[in-house]
This record gives C-alpha cells, structure tokens and sequence, in this order.
C-alpha cells in the first residue's frame, strides 16, 4: 500500500488544449480581447502564473482581484464545455492504471499546478471526479505554502 500523486495535464488527460481553449474565452468574456501577439506555452506553469502572465501581455495590472476574475472566468468556462469522449482525453494506459492501483490498494492523489475548480472541472470532463481526490493545488501554492515561480507544476 502506498501513496500515488498524478497531475492532470498530460499525465491523466491529454493535452487537447482544453484549458488554453477556456482561458481564451474567459479572456473574451471578461476583456472582450486576447493579448496581441504570439503566445506563450501554458507547459509546466500554475494557472495563477498563467493568468499573470496573460494580464501583464494585455497591459492589464496582475492584481490579485484580477487575477481571481481572470480564474473564475475561466473555471465558468471549463464547466460549459462538452465533454469529449472518454477514450480521446484519457492518456493511454490510465484507465488500467488507476484499477491495478485500487486492486493494490494503493491511495491515489494529485499534485497540480491547476487551480482547485479547474482541476475538478478537468476531473469532470475526464469523468475521473469520483476517483481521485485532491491533494496539492496551485492555490495552496499561493496560500504560502509553496512559491509559485519555485514550485515544480
């Protein structure tokens, strides 16, 4: 019996640029614009980075309020997209994975740089929310128990 942590985000589900998707359309609800220019990978950061991020491409000020709306925007998002069909989001082998784990009775966890909504809203989609809990987060990051630009996603 032992501990398994997962992330979500190529790990679990593919990357179908499913949160990149709803980031943009929180940012076209929320400012009515994307950042002009290329954008930047999303790999590897935490959602609040993210959003920083994006702010400071719009000339918006990455306050904490607008951080928070940016987020909750995008969350709202997240939990009006259709979900795909099982087999494209789940990375091959994970399915088996989480039963050979459970008939071990192994506990499983996660540990993500999503913001608690936006991993629940993945788990979701993913049709996963029943099976893991969560562990670790980008919020608890930002509580102060980890700093964000320190922590590995």
């Amino acid at each position: 019996m032992g501990l398994l942590l997962f992330d979500i985000d190529g790990t679990m589900i593919r990357p179908l640029g499913l949160g990149r998707r709803a980031f943009e359309s929180a940012l076209r609800i929320t400012y009515g614009r994307l950042p002009e220019g290329e954008s930047f990978p999303y790999d590897g950061l935490l959602d609040p980075q993210i959003a920083r991020r994006t702010l400071e491409a719009m000339d918006i000020e990455p306050t904490h309020d607008e951080i928070g709306l940016i987020l909750a925007a995008y969350v709202d998002c997240l939990g009006k997209r259709p979900p795909p069909d099982a087999g494209a989001i789940l990375c091959p082998g994970f399915p088996g994975l989480l039963e050979e784990a459970a008939a071990r009775r192994h506990s499983i966890a996660l540990l993500t740089g999503n913001i608690r909504q936006g991993a629940e809203a993945k788990l979701t989609l993913a049709g996963l929310e029943s099976t893991l809990r969560l562990y670790r987060d980008a919020q608890d990051r930002q509580c102060g128990r980890a700093q964000p630009d320190q922590a590995a996603a």
